[in-house]
This record gives C-alpha cells, structure tokens and sequence, in this order.
C-alpha cells in the first residue's frame, strides 16, 4: 500500500516539458512497410518519407539518415570539393576553421569536432539565443569555410544581417562560407514566409521522439544545393551509382559510403506522424504566445526575442531567470507539477581548448537560461497553471527578503 506521500505523488499532475507523439495509425502504417519489405526491394517507404518532407519544407531535396551525430558529420564533409565554376576554394578539415553557436546541443558540437580539427565557437546574443552576429562578424576569415549555426527553441536566424556578413566575407576573400542549420528544434520554423529550410546550404532536422516530428530515432538533412545532395545521396547508398548517375555510368560504386539508411520502421512512423505536425505546431505556437504575453513586462523574467519577421517552431519557452537561483526556482516548479529545462552542467564548451571558449553572453546564459512548456498536449487549464507557479515563485522569493 502506497504511504500518504507516494499517494499524494502519483495524484501530481505533471506538465512534461518534452513528450512524445505516436499517431493511431503508426502500426497499419509499420505494417505495410514490412509487408513491401517482404516482397519487394527496400527503401520505398523512406522514399515516400522524403518526398512528404520536401513538400513541407519547401526545399529542394532532403536524405534521412540513422542519427544526428551521423548528419552533422556528413553535412561538414560534403562542403569538401573545390568548385572554380562557383569560385568555391574548398575546405580542407584539417587547416580550414568551421565556426559552431556556442549553445549548439552537446551532440551538434561532438559531431562536428570528430569531421573538423579547428572548430571554434561563437557567442550568443543575449536576447535571441541564437548566434551574435557582432561576435561571429569578429572571428569571420579566410579560413572560415563553414559555418553551424543553431536555432536555439526553433527560432529563426536573422537572416537579413548574417547575409550581409557573408556577402562582405565574399567581396573581402572571394567565398561565401556554406551554412548549415541546426534545426533540431526547428520542424516548420518560417522567416519572412519562407521555411528555413530554403535558407542554408543543408538544414539538420531531427527525428528523436521527443521533437517536433518523431520517427522514433534518427534525421534527416535538408538541401538546396543539388550537387551537395548527390555526393550525400551517393554517401548514404554504400557509394553506389548504378541506374541512377550519369557521372560514371560504368561504375556500380563510384566511391566509398556507409549503410547510414533510416529503417523503414521509422520512416512509417515518421509518415504517420507527419500529417499532425501542423495542428500541433498551431497549438505550440498559441501556448508560447499566451505565456510570452504574460512575462513580458515581468522584473525577473526575460523571454526570448524572436524577429517580427519569423514565426518560430516554438519547441519550448526560454526564459532568463534575472533575480534569485535558477534552480530554486526549478525545484519551485517541478515541485507544481511543472517540468523546466535548463542547460547541462558540462555544457558542450569543454569539447574545445580554453583559448576557444563560449564567449561572455555564453556564460551569462549557462547560469540564467531556463525552458518551460509549451507543448501541444497543454490545456488551456496547463497554461494557467504554469503562469501561475512561475509568479508565485517571485512573489515568494519578495516576501522571503
């Protein structure tokens, strides 16, 4: 028999701050794939993934692939080749600098650090979240080839101001850097009505089950350049070529590439989910809206801005915590019934040597950055509740001092 605490514990209404979705028809639709599986050659249903996933996107091409540390990596080595016909001088991982936002999730960081040896980092501007354009305008070079930038809760970059940099970058050493979009927490973000997979060079989407659009595991890259598309679509079929390229129709393989396939289970399960993705997105979408308004003008919070001209793919609600211990008033709300997130205690900054390190914004961040719900699961009831504990909290900590 449950003693009165457990009881009173397992009658807690939580409000998960991350939670996974699987559509009611997630196993007719796994069931298929198993059947075609059975009597036909594989790779159907990814193919049917892929292309629902071009239509959304709005982009030209996307690649599903195993997991994001193995999409990061490929993104990185596909900016290799030189090409004098788009005066592209290649880049070369050992000598050329790739530049990371310095909140990039551990495994963004780890990925590309395994590809690259000079991986440096870029601060954060304290309002967005997202890169600073005044830090990352200081460490631009002519060695910075490549440039993977986070879209931190699935807030857009601006855009406007980062392709002035690029464009100055080019008129001073001749090259536009390629960019690659962390995207993990950004499935349907939008700047100035367009999805931000049209934007970058490669977008990195994930597929976790806790994200926007679950497969279970695994991602999927997507592009706008057709030539990066096939040398990664030659890399993830083992090489092979046959029937299909016409750069060298004698080979079966014309170079070396690993089985890096998203199974078929998965890309049923990312099928069936896909068609909800709106709904949810709108749901998300509102409840980051109504908690925003309701912390706007708040002494001690600081929501994250976000560029009249985006909409975000809202994936939670970050705030700056400006008064008190960020993990009191964590414990504040996990003990209402409200789960929070906040940055791990060995942030991704120890992956690179101390002269490389975050940045100042970086550090302000590490102590003060927490993400609340927003979820599609939310009730309007949930919404209230989490404006609720969070004003307590302060109002408690004001009568305490």
């Amino acid at each position: 028999m449950a003693s009165c605490g457990e009881e009173k514990h397992q009658q807690q209404h939580w409000i998960p701050v991350l939670k996974p979705f699987v559509a009611p028809n997630a196993i007719d639709l796994q069931n298929q794939a198993l059947q075609t599986l059975a009597t036909r050659e594989g790779g159907v249903t990814n193919q049917m993934f892929e292309s629902q996933l071009r239509d959304f996107l709005d982009c030209s091409s996307t690649l599903t692939l195993t997991s994001l540390t193995t999409g990061f990596g490929l993104a990185v080595s596909l900016c290799g080749p030189a090409d004098k016909e788009t005066k592209w001088p290649g880049f070369d991982p050992r000598r050329d600098k790739v530049l990371v936002s310095s909140l990039a999730p551990f495994v963004t960081h780890g990925s590309v650090k395994q590809v690259c040896r000079r991986v440096r980092k870029v601060d954060v501007d304290l309002r967005t979240f997202n890169v600073s354009l005044r830090d990352l305008e200081n460490k631009l070079d002519g060695r910075t080839k490549v440039l993977v930038l986070t879209l931190w809760a699935g807030a857009p970059l601006d855009w406007a101001g980062l392709n002035r940099l690029l464009d100055q970058h080019r008129r001073i050493h001749g090259f536009r850097p390629k960019v690659i979009q962390d995207c993990s927490q950004a499935m349907g973000a939008m700047y100035q009505d367009r999805g931000v997979a049209a934007l970058a060079d490669v977008s990195v989407f994930s597929l976790h089950n806790t994200h926007h659009l679950s497969a279970g595991s695994g991602c999927f890259l997507a592009f706008n350049n057709d030539e990066m598309f096939q040398k990664a679509l030659r890399h993830r079929e083992n090489g092979y070529t046959r029937g299909w390229s016409t750069e060298t129709p004698n080979d079966d393989f014309a170079q070396a590439g690993p089985d890096i396939h998203l199974s078929e289970l998965s890309a049923a399960l990312g099928l069936a989910n896909l068609p909800h993705l709106p709904k949810q997105l709108a749901s998300r979408r509102e409840n980051w809206s109504v908690l925003t308004e309701a912390f706007r003008n708040h002494p001690c919070l600081e929501t994250q801005l976000v560029d009249p001209e985006s909409v975000s793919a809202c994936f939670v609600l970050s705030v700056r915590v400006l008064q008190g211990s960020v993990d009191r008033f964590r414990d504040h709300c996990h003990r209402h019934g409200v789960t929070t997130m906040s940055l791990p205690r060995s942030s991704s900054s120890s992956l690179l040597s101390s002269q490389d390190g975050p940045g100042d914004a970086f550090h302000v961040l590490s102590r003060e950055l927490v993400s609340l719900p927003v979820g599609w699961w939310m009730t309007e009831k949930d919404v209230r509740h989490v404006i609720r504990v969070v004003c307590a909290h302060f109002r408690q900590d004001e009568k305490e001092k």
